[in-house]
């Protein structure tokens, strides 16, 4: 995972494909308990609620035993869009504010004194859909942000 290589402690991002059959439940529900217990909040995050539930269900022994049920957490990829969003606060009252001009700089949402880690298992994507999706994620990114000047 990158953590302690090169003098550094910091857990750095990664991406590897999984193909079906090959174990994502597994080394999914095995980082999971090792980041919990290392003092992670992990949010494994998957488009399917019955795979999200399975593969919970596949470690909840793991995660009782070790004490992680608060630690680490499955749901859908919506939750955790969801979850995020009601974290910065009302957004019915965030977006009257959006609106007049009057959102604060720098909103930042409440955070967990412990990092946190999300992980999506079960994501199949053509090679191509995928190659799209980053060119436009790397485009998206480069541009200047919106500004709300509907009023």
């Amino acid at each position: 995972l990158g953590c302690g290589s090169s003098g550094s402690d910091k857990l750095e991002s990664q991406l590897m494909q999984i193909r079906t059959g090959e174990g994502k439940s597994m080394i999914l529900g095995a980082a999971a308990a090792a980041l919990g217990l290392l003092g992670f909040r992990v949010r494994c995050v998957c488009y399917s609620e019955y795979l999200s539930s399975r593969d919970y269900n596949l470690f909840r022994g793991v995660f009782e035993k070790f004490q992680l049920t608060k630690h680490v957490t499955y749901s859908k990829i919506t939750s955790l869009s969801e979850d995020t969003t009601t974290a910065k606060g009302d957004i019915r009252h965030l977006t009257d504010l959006l609106l007049h001009g009057q959102l604060p700089t720098g909103l930042q949402g409440k955070r967990s004194s412990s990092p946190r880690l999300a992980a999506l298992p079960h994501a199949s994507e053509h090679p191509s859909q995928s190659e799209a999706s980053t060119r436009k994620t790397k485009k998206l990114r480069s541009a200047d942000p919106p500004k709300p000047n509907i009023l």
